[in-house]
């Protein structure tokens, strides 16, 4: 399986001999409290010349003028110049938002040649406030600080935080208050229609009035006054329409998904053990959509703003006597909102309810095959149906509740149009006020009711977000791992930066192979590293030294521990981070954790495979094809060829079986080719056969500097160090060392037949 060298070509020959320049870390963390982003560039090679070469960000998620400055241009190092830090402006905003990157590219080489994989750098900010905003500092953090928190406050401060969230929220804001102001012009115009009409067009005498608009003809006029009637609602219904299109609504409910997925997928292990999956699942459909209908519902409180100033104005112009109604009767809302839960018991919102249901049917499918294998259906059947009902029955009593207690604003209107009649209509009989008035302000009075009653349910639809804006806030302020990276990061860049000028003075009349750089020769330490998942918890691990150059297959067997096996494995991969003591990998090489538990996602079976490096060379449909066929893989082979063809299918899921996606899983790790690799137990379930063509392709990844990659642009690729942990030894000829690990603090070194005991117990050579 081995792929053979062919002579080298005199150009890929010359290429070797010069200087690559690259990025330091594939991926850097940036805080932008410090309102900066530094990034290092290595230059390796013998430095006996100049060399330059273009760099420029690129907009991600974050964008210029937004979160960062951008920036680009020509740097040259001169001979003897090993590396350069690169500075990047961040745009310094004391406001939440979530962590999100952009990119720096390095282009147009002059002299030297670009590394493969690091000639683009990520840049991960790090956003040092809390959500909604630094108002009420620490309170957020918790749950208890959140609760004490007032309900209109923290909305306030929600709101606030998206008019300026960006992504054209303001600019639909501004859109929608302007133009919903459309049918309260249209509304002004039908009242001040009513009376023009009454008093000037249907009085007595109008034919020979010449103040009308068609003077001496009140027909035409009322014609006029007429199509007036119907021309505006074109424009108004227009409006309506375009509001699906502008979609206020549906674009903040993107946003705060936004917020919620990305925050997720940077959680620290503790806060994702903390989220179900049919919690995560509410809060994405749910609990966004309920506070993107808050939202839309108090900028909907600025049209009923609208409309009662207008009100206002033609009550001012026309009757001035029953401006008072207009106070009086959203008076009587404040107050019935403000005091009504004195009056009324609240009963339980079905949000609980609901969820318990979701999370029981989700449960159901999840581990049908063990409700099935111990006959338990009728109990989850039973149980079904106890939750089914206590969410009926909690929707009935909430709806009922809220039917209830809106029956005030049934008799408001009419209550207020009977008393107008009563006491006014001797001052139209006495010629005090005018038909056409008195007939408008009982059309006032029925809208100022409908005010209310829209004011009402606009109120409602803000306060009943208060449950879920906090429990939102909650989510969004929990502990993410991105600061743990950041300090191991900064930490291995310094490390690195010091072994890699200790070697240079040590190999410095050393003649090293071609293509083989300093920082190829600095190794993997972990030095007195002890680890424990919690104070409560025993230790793992215990003061553990150990040590492996790069290019290493690394065996990793738990004698007596699997778990301790397991937990250095994930050390090692960047899971989890060291108790006390520290992990040391040189901060250019990119690490891969791959689980035992195999993963696939609903994307195509390409998009699957390459989902660690779609931009590299390293995932060319060939070699990808390679690969696959190496681990015998048929039926996702055939499909694979029919989906780069264009006959791709999507229940493809479905076809194949549980070995297949351990397969695939394998695969996409070997794809994507990095130059550090860990893998849990990655032959388990296999045959005999499959683990030695399994054990090949490892074997090929380390010699070869990746499988099915050409063999003649090895010395072009960094060395790749593959750890694997296995129940049992290898074939010694498949690996260089093997790790044995007892307990705690016992591990036993084997390599190339000297084994060695390390840690805090003395050293001897044992028989191989």
């Amino acid at each position: 399986m081995m792929m053979q060298a062919s002579p080298m070509s005199r150009k890929d020959s010359t290429l070797l001999e010069i200087d690559s320049v690259q990025f330091a870390a594939a991926i850097i963390y940036a805080d932008e409290a410090d309102g900066y982003a530094e990034l290092e560039i290595m230059r390796l090679g013998k430095k006996s010349g100049s060399v330059s070469f273009k760099y420029e960000t690129r907009d991600g998620s974050a964008l210029a003028g937004e979160k960062f400055v951008h920036s680009e241009g020509y740097l040259t190092l001169e001979a003897g110049i090993s590396g350069f830090d690169l500075r990047i402006d961040l745009v310094k905003q004391k406001t939440w938002s979530p962590s999100l990157e952009f990119t720096v590219e390095l282009s147009e080489p002059d002299g030297c040649k670009l590394g493969r994989n690091l000639r683009i750098c990520r840049i991960k900010l790090i956003n040092p406030y809390v959500f909604p905003s630094v108002k009420y500092g620490d309170l957020v953090k918790t749950k208890e600080g959140v609760n004490s928190i007032s309900g209109p406050g923290l909305f306030w401060e929600y709101t606030k935080l998206m008019v300026n969230s960006g992504h054209g929220v303001l600019w639909r804001i501004c859109l929608t208050l302007l133009l919903d102001q459309l049918s309260n012009l249209y509304l002004l115009y039908t009242l001040l229609a009513v009376v023009y009409l009454v008093n000037h067009v249907l009085a007595d005498g109008s034919s020979d009035d010449e103040s009308l608009i068609f003077p001496c003809d009140p027909e035409m006029t009322a014609y006029l006054i007429g199509l007036m009637y119907v021309v505006p609602c074109v424009f108004t219904f227009a409006w309506e329409a375009g509001k699906f299109a502008i979609d206020l609504e549906g674009s903040v409910k993107m946003r705060l998904q936004g917020f919620m997925f990305r925050k997720y997928l940077n959680f620290d292990e503790e806060s994702r053990s903390k989220i179900q999956g049919t919690e995560l699942q509410e809060f994405i459909h749910n609990s966004t959509g309920r506070l993107a209908m808050g939202f839309v519902g108090l900028v909907g409180l600025g049209q009923l703003a609208g409309k009662l100033a207008l009100l206002f104005y033609f009550m001012v112009s026309h009757n001035p006597g029953a401006v008072w109604a207009l106070g009086v009767m959203p008076g009587i809302v404040i107050l019935w909102v403000g005091f009504r839960e004195t009056f009324f018991e609240v009963p339980e919102e079905p949000v609980k309810p609901r969820a318990k249901l979701n999370a029981l049917v989700a449960e159901t499918n999840q581990c049908y095959r063990l409700i099935a294998s111990y006959f338990q259906r009728p109990r989850m059947n039973d149980l079904f149906h106890t939750k089914a009902l206590h969410l009926r029955n909690t929707i009935e009593e909430f709806d009922g509740f809220e039917t209830n207690t809106q029956s005030v604003f049934e008799f408001l209107g009419p209550g207020f149009i009977g008393a107008f009649i009563a006491f006014n209509v001797t001052h139209v009989l006495s010629g005090a006020m005018s038909l056409g008035s008195f007939v408008a302000t009982i059309n006032v009075l029925k809208e100022v009711n409908k005010l209310t009653l829209d004011a009402f349910e606009k109120v409602r639809q803000v306060t009943k977000q208060f449950t879920p804006l906090r429990k939102y806030t909650n989510f969004l302020n929990m502990n993410t791992e991105l600061r743990n990276l950041k300090q191991v990061q900064d930490t291995r860049k310094i490390q690195t930066g010091q072994k890699r000028r200790t070697l240079r003075k040590t190999l410095s009349n050393v003649m090293l192979p071609v293509g083989t750089f300093v920082v190829d020769k600095i190794p993997l330490v972990l030095k007195d590293v002890s680890f424990r998942y919690g104070d409560d918890f025993p230790l793992l691990m215990e003061g553990r030294n150990l040590s492996v150059e790069q290019g290493k297959l690394v065996t990793i067997i738990g004698m007596n521990s699997q778990a301790s096996a397991h937990t250095l494995m994930k050390l090692i991969g960047g899971e989890v981070f060291p108790t006390e003591g520290s992990m040391f990998i040189p901060s250019h090489l990119r690490v891969l954790w791959v689980t035992r538990l195999p993963f696939v996602l609903h994307l195509p079976i390409f998009d699957n495979l390459v989902f660690g490096g779609q931009t590299t060379d390293d995932s060319k449909p060939e070699r990808v094809v390679k690969i696959v066929d190496a681990l015998n893989i048929p039926r996702v082979r055939k499909m694979l060829e029919d989906e780069l063809a264009g006959n791709g299918r999507e229940d493809w899921l479905e076809q194949i079986t549980e070995s297949d996606i351990q397969k695939i899983h394998i695969a996409r790790a070997l794809i994507m080719n990095p130059e550090v690799m860990v893998m849990h137990r990655p032959l388990v379930g296999l045959e005999d056969n499959e683990r030695a063509n399994l054990t090949e392709l490892l074997r090929e990844h380390v010699t070869n500097r990746g499988t099915f990659v050409d063999p003649d642009l090895r010395n072009f690729r960094r060395p790749r160090t593959l750890f694997v942990s296995s129940s049992q030894p290898l074939g010694q000829s498949d690996v260089d060392i093997t790790w044995h690990i007892y307990d705690s603090k016992t591990v036993i070194v084997k390599d190339h037949g000297l084994i060695s005991i390390s840690d805090n117990i003395s050293s001897r050579s044992v028989g191989s």
